[in-house]
């Protein structure tokens, strides 16, 4: 199986309303060898400001966010889908991707009427290095030299934990440089933790970490991290989510489940609902941290507060109670908070999939000419497609639209803007320019000068 190491550089940190600026990837086979590279870069959308502090860290200057001859974002992701469509099935690599890289990736093909789960569908699989790293943090620390801060708490930042293994990240933040930099301590890992590589390359697919949970039932390490912190547990499933097959409750055996059945109704929902909680989760589609018991180290079986002989017995008991494995997952349930529909599009990515016909439309909207995208959008019966589509022709091809839609768009956008309201979760103008001023100081007032220049420029649109 190859590897598709990518990475991006962005508008900002919201997965939501944020888009990508330049996307980088590498095309590898196992050994790590290149097959080949791409890059792309895209000008910035009409209707997102950029957050001044992700401008400063990029070094991404204005004259580049406005570039005419770059692609539109449109035009960018269409090169991206095509060349990560040739390269598959492969095993997606990204650093800190699961969380951020991929979510930008999955809205920029969701924004522009494309599937949005190419990284885990067709055969593919996905992963990410940051939760590689962090393992090897725990269970192998010899085979990198992890940096720390002042208080002597470890730094997961790619742009530190690079040089301090050898790898020249003169170009931090640069998209294909921290590629480069992934592949790198990749190397690294695998030659010096197979068994860590190994087991995260099995766990990039969520068929395999649902074997993996089956064949080491009862006890297995699931370990999460928190501030940078490793917390191991010991744990056995308890069941899946019966609204969301991808994700595995547990029960932390370090938690005593015979108390934990004595209990009526309204204190288990208090016990579940306390921090550190007894029921875990498991996404097995997001790259978890789980291993056999047998591949932690002593000082980690120590760590989670329960000798092994203590933990098969609990779990035998916990295995044995299909009751009590019932009421947990119901507990763990009832401690969410209910979840609202969004009034925004992108924040309404994963509120169910697009249906088979309207997969298909969506093939049908990019093959066609401008003219024809406009009816092909209105046979979508998904309404968020309509509402993505017509956006998109805007951006692309206003004047396809009629005028009512065009100047109902055009306000939109200003809307989104020029707000002053705090029901607008995306970076505004007047919140862009607080930035600026909480940055004056801490970077070149010239850069600083031109961010609030093209500020004006888009309050004045």
């Amino acid at each position: 199986m190859n590897f598709i190491f990518y990475d991006t550089e962005t508008t900002g940190t919201d997965t939501f309303f944020d888009q990508i600026l330049q996307f980088a990837a590498i095309l590898t086979d196992e050994e790590f060898n290149e097959i080949d590279r791409f890059e792309v870069r895209c000008r910035i959308q009409p209707h997102i400001i950029p957050a001044p502090m992700a401008l400063i860290v990029t070094q991404i200057s204005i004259d580049q966010l406005t570039d005419a001859s770059l692609p539109s974002h449109y035009e960018m992701v269409q090169q991206i889908q095509a060349k990560l469509e040739s390269w598959s099935p492969a095993i997606f690599i990204g650093y800190n991707s699961i969380s951020f890289d991929e979510a930008l990736l999955r809205q920029a093909f969701y924004q522009t009427l494309n599937p949005p789960y190419l990284t885990a569908m067709n055969g593919n699989g996905r992963t990410d290095l940051l939760h590689m790293v962090r393992a090897i943090s725990v269970f192998a620390p010899e085979v990198l030299s992890i940096p720390t801060n002042d208080k002597g708490n470890p730094v997961f930042k790619l742009d530190q934990l690079a040089p301090l293994n050898g790898f020249s990240h003169e170009n931090a933040h640069d998209a294909l440089n921290d590629v480069e930099a992934t592949i790198h301590l990749s190397r690294l890992i695998k030659t010096g933790a197979l068994f860590v590589w190994e087991a995260f390359i099995r766990n990039a697919y969520k068929k395999e970490v649902m074997n993996f949970i089956d064949l080491n039932v009862p006890v297995f390490s699931q370990t999460e991290f928190y501030f940078n912190r490793p917390y191991p547990f010991l744990v056995t499933p308890l069941g899946s989510n019966p609204s969301n097959g991808s994700e595995i409750f547990t029960i932390n055996l370090a938690h005593d489940p015979a108390k934990l059945a004595g209990l009526g109704e309204a204190a288990l929902a208090k016990a579940v609902a306390a921090s550190p909680t007894p029921v875990r989760s498991i996404k097995t589609n997001a790259a978890p941290i789980v291993f056999s018991v047998a591949d932690m180290p002593s000082a980690m079986i120590k760590a989670t507060g329960i000798p092994i002989d203590d933990a098969n017995d609990r779990a035998a008991m916990v295995q044995a109670d299909q009751s009590l494995k019932d009421r947990l997952i119901e507990a763990k349930l009832a401690s969410r908070d209910e979840y609202e529909v969004s009034p925004h599009v992108e924040a309404q990515i994963y509120d169910g999939f697009f249906s088979w016909d309207d997969q298909a439309l969506m093939k049908e909207f990019h093959a066609a000419e401008w003219a024809n995208k406009l009816t092909i959008l209105e046979k979508f019966t998904d309404a968020r497609l309509k509402q993505l589509g017509q956006r998109l022709i805007y951006f692309e091809q206003p004047d396809v639209l009629n005028e009512e839609t065009r100047d109902r768009l055009k306000i939109g956008v200003g809307q989104r803007l020029c707000s002053q309201e705090d029901d607008i979760p995306s970076l505004t103008i007047s919140g862009a320019y607080e930035e600026v001023e909480k940055a004056r100081g801490k970077a070149e007032d010239s850069f600083l000068d031109e961010i609030e220049d093209f500020l004006k420029q888009k309050a004045d649109l």
